[in-house]
């Protein structure tokens, strides 16, 4: 937890912000399984690749998607909050907008494209 105290017009204003105790879970399936259970990255890809024979899913690219997503809730976010943030003129809220919406929406887009790609569509 995170605390600041803010003097406006002879006013003191508490912010507090609350921090995340754990990390977000893994969303990259060969590191997650080598850092939780100790399995070689070699024997996960191995696995993922006989998956995707039998099945027509590849559960490597599919595990991206939840990263991606983040990202571009992040990438969002981001751009609102700096438009909201921005002086009177709207140059920085143009830039904000422009930059990030376009990154977000990549990553949406590369997020549908590896469901399709990881679901053998």
């Amino acid at each position: 937890m995170t605390q600041s105290y803010f003097e406006i017009a002879g006013h003191v204003l508490e912010s507090v912000v609350e921090t995340p105790i754990a990390r977000p879970a893994q969303t990259n399936i060969v590191k997650d399984m080598k850092r939780r259970y100790g399995v070689p990255a070699s024997v996960t890809k191995q696995a993922a690749r006989a998956a995707k024979e039998k099945t027509g899913a590849d559960p490597i690219r599919l595990s991206a998607v939840p990263g991606r997503a983040r990202r571009a809730k992040w990438a969002y976010l981001t751009a609102a909050t700096l438009a909201m943030a921005d002086g009177p003129l709207p140059f920085g809220d143009i830039a904000a907008i422009a930059v990030l919406t376009a990154y977000g929406t990549y990553e949406v887009v590369e997020a549908v494209g590896d469901i399709k790609a990881g679901t053998g569509y």
